[in-house]
């Protein structure tokens, strides 16, 4: 199985919107929280944007459960190789 990456995704085409959608539900998808793609696809917003939230937004916006915001936050599940796991994480400035 080959995984997708950038390079294969503008090889084919894809629009940055479709890019976007692809990451947010690979990463639900990592963390079983599925039942959230429609929303967070359809907020238009990427991944860092929406990794960036507060817990009462998530909550408010797409009706997240505690459990699943705190899982949702954890950058450090991933079932994908370890350079995919790696484009999730966001560097915090120092």
């Amino acid at each position: 199985m080959k995984i997708m990456n950038s390079e294969d995704m503008d090889e084919i085409g894809m629009t940055r919107q479709q890019k976007d959608a692809l990451e947010i539900r690979s990463y639900l998808h990592d963390r079983a929280l599925m039942q959230y793609g429609d929303q967070l696809e359809a907020s238009g917003k990427g991944l860092p944007e929406l990794l960036s939230l507060s817990t009462l937004d998530l909550s408010s916006q797409y009706g997240m459960k505690r459990g699943h915001i705190a899982r949702f936050m954890d950058r450090t599940k991933c079932s994908a190789p370890q350079i995919l796991c790696q484009h999730y994480i966001i560097p915090v400035p120092t």
